[in-house]
């Protein structure tokens, strides 16, 4: 023991003097990667006491994610790496989670990394770690390390890749390897760079799937800008909602559409889900909605930045338009307090009211100026109690017998609307008047439906005889998901080893 404090001793010393004995950190260089070639350069055979030499700790350096004891490490090289913010946020993985926490926790979150404390850094940061074993686990991309193995001798870790929102390299376009999920519980006890692991050899993903991963680098490259300027949590999900509204997504009244939400949310992003780190995306299969119900909701708790990147791309497609509108929010709030704010969702009501019993509008001309469903507008003013003319809806009788033959046949509303010239809600309340139409026409309705998706997949099947049945669901508008909702038998007869993971639902991908 007395010998091992006097090597600290001494090196402690030899920090005081100069720093010619460390290696210059590479731009974007993780603290970790540094750290890792300072073990190797030195020629030091124990991890815990590199961690000691650097930290006065075994452990506080060894920590990938978010490293502790950094005023320690500030002073033993000088600042070599820069000061203790430029540390914390651009050489870990902070920066891309402190734009979604409250100035409070970074302040604790910050102070914790300074001096000590990593089970507080867990408990403020409020993200569980994901199914790769970490909340941000070590990626790295094959193309940079071949690069930098025939340049440098070795690869080391890039801060961007690190980021928990991206999986493709921004230099090279690769798609970035992970290790094996056992691998983050030997990080606290060696230093590795990314020629020591043994990466596990995931598929790359399709092209769709692909662009849909560099989107969500752009997304990152965003975020990190906004790393020392948190977003509000109140104004971010207010932002969320109105986007939603202009998306059509919203009641009168404010209320979210949420299976709408949801269903357009898995029509575009479903795909990813079978990726590693993106598993929680399964879960928007259910009612709740996954986390797209957290962050559209007023749940309390942080959620992990990956979330929040999926629902910006989602809703804004561009980080300029999400922050234009996030820009706008913020602005009214400095003279607008929160309620009145969120007023701004349920405008269209009050101008409902005031254009149909103040200025004389019909409901029709009233909604369709608002781009509202008139059926929603009369239930409103219903409501509301509010005195509106009710035009009658009538047909001629030949326009209404092939109505009534269209319906026979199943045919959908859409199609009757376009060839009879009518509305698709007088289709709707024509039907409500009439229950044994409507319940013949639902049963063909779906018996046409049926055979539509059935010779659609017969004829996949035809075209791509030697596809895998992971192929075939990733063909667009395949209709899987609808048959096996709706034709479950006849869907098992000709897909038989669909049916083989009995605890799965087929579902489609993008």
């Amino acid at each position: 023991m007395n010998e091992l404090s006097n090597d600290l001793a001494h090196l402690s010393e030899l920090f005081d003097t100069d720093n010619s004995h460390l290696p210059l950190p590479f731009t974007g260089e993780t603290l970790y990667s540094w750290c890792a070639r300072f073990h190797r350069i030195n020629g030091n055979t124990s991890a815990r006491l590199t961690s000691r030499q650097l930290f006065d700790d075994s452990t506080a350096g060894l920590r990938h994610d978010f490293p502790t004891q950094l005023n320690v490490f500030l002073g033993r090289t000088n600042q070599l790496l820069g000061s203790a913010d430029e540390l914390i946020y651009q050489r870990t993985v902070f920066g891309i989670f402190s734009p979604f926490l409250a100035t409070s926790a970074i302040r604790s979150i910050a102070e914790n990394m300074n001096e000590g404390g990593d089970v507080h850094i867990k408990h403020h940061l409020g993200v569980l770690p994901s199914r790769a074993g970490s909340a941000a686990p070590l990626k790295a991309c094959p193309s940079c390390m071949r690069s930098e193995t025939n340049s440098l001798g070795t690869p080391w870790w890039h801060i961007e890749h690190q980021w928990p929102t991206n999986r493709v390299c921004q230099t090279h376009g690769d798609y970035l390897l992970l290790p094996p999920q056992a691998f983050h519980s030997r990080v606290l006890k060696e230093w590795f760079l990314p020629a020591d692991v043994q990466w596990q050899a995931d598929a790359i993903p399709n092209e769709q799937v692909l662009i849909k991963l560099h989107k969500l680098n752009e997304w990152s490259c965003y975020l990190v800008t906004r790393s020392q300027n948190p977003f509000d949590s109140d104004l971010l999900r207010l932002t969320y909602h109105i986007r939603a509204k202009a998306m059509g997504w919203t009641t009168m009244d404010g209320s979210l559409k949420f299976s709408q939400i949801r269903a357009a949310f898995r029509e575009s992003y479903s795909c990813l889900e079978e990726l590693r780190g993106f598993e929680f995306i399964g879960e928007t299969r259910q009612d709740h909605g996954g986390f797209l119900g957290s962050l559209l909701r007023q749940f309390d708790g942080n959620r992990h930045p990956l979330k929040h990147a999926l629902m910006m791309d989602f809703l804004f497609g561009e980080p300029m338009h999400f922050n234009s509108e996030y820009q706008r929010i913020l602005s009214i709030s400095i003279w607008l307090d929160r309620k009145d704010l969120w007023a701004e969702l349920t405008e269209e009501r009050n101008q409902l009211k005031l254009m149909v019993a103040e200025l004389g509008y019909s409901v029709n001309a009233a909604a369709n100026q608002l781009g509202l469903p008139v059926g929603q507008a009369v239930r409103y003013l219903k409501m509301e109690g509010v005195e509106y003319k009710r035009r009658p809806r009538v047909l001629n009788p030949e326009k209404e017998s092939a109505l009534r033959q269209l319906l026979g046949s199943g045919e959908d509303r859409e199609l009757i609307a376009a060839t009879l010239g009518i509305r698709k809600t007088f289709i709707k309340d024509y039907l409500a008047q009439d229950s044994i139409l409507r319940d013949a026409w639902k049963k063909a309705n779906l018996a046409k439906q049926t055979e539509k998706y059935r010779q659609h997949l017969v004829q996949l099947l035809s075209e791509h005889p030697n596809d895998s049945i992971k192929q075939l669901k990733q063909i667009p508008g395949n209709g899987i998901q609808w048959l096996a909702r709706n034709d479950r038998q006849w869907l098992e007869n000709t897909l038989p080893s669909l049916w083989r993971d009995s605890s799965s639902t087929p579902d489609t991908t993008c």
